[in-house]
């Protein structure tokens, strides 16, 4: 009778953890999510270290000014998701929220409709999201980023 308390609580304190993401599309899912509620932390465990590097970056762009920080829910209208052994790469199209349009126009179609993918690794036996690193890229939209910013 004594082991009924432990084996009890042994058993709420599995039975309550979250079960981590096992398909790319659960990764990514849950990556995106993570990222409009700031939960940069979270999107971390779900990145390869080359993509924690650029969530650093995102953060501390994001944290500049010292405001709060807007939340954002990504909606997303269709997901395919191929894999390979050690690689996976998601097809999707999501809808732009209107108040985030005249940002992404440059990104979108008239109806805020945008496509694109998200490379993932599997490391360790986990699928991880994998934001490859295109110096050229990355510069112009964070200079356009910028300049949208300060024209606010």
């Amino acid at each position: 009778m004594k082991y009924v308390l432990p084996f009890c609580l042994l058993f709420l304190l599995f039975a309550c953890q979250e079960e981590p993401p096992v398909s790319p599309q659960e990764v990514v899912l849950q990556w995106q999510e993570h990222m409009d509620k700031n939960e940069f932390g979270e999107a971390k465990a779900l990145s390869t270290p080359n993509s924690k590097e650029i969530i650093t970056d995102i953060e501390e762009l994001l944290n500049m000014d010292n405001e709060p920080i807007p939340v954002d829910t990504t909606k997303f209208i269709s997901m395919v998701c191929t894999e390979s052994a050690q690689s996976a790469v998601c097809h999707y199209t999501i809808e732009i929220d209107p108040d985030f349009l005249e940002f992404e126009e440059m990104l979108s179609d008239e109806d805020g409709i945008i496509a694109d993918s998200f490379l993932l690794k599997k490391i360790g036996g986990k699928w991880l999201v994998d934001l490859p690193e295109d110096p050229m890229e990355n510069d112009q939209l964070l200079e356009e980023m910028m300049e949208q910013l300060m024209n606010e």
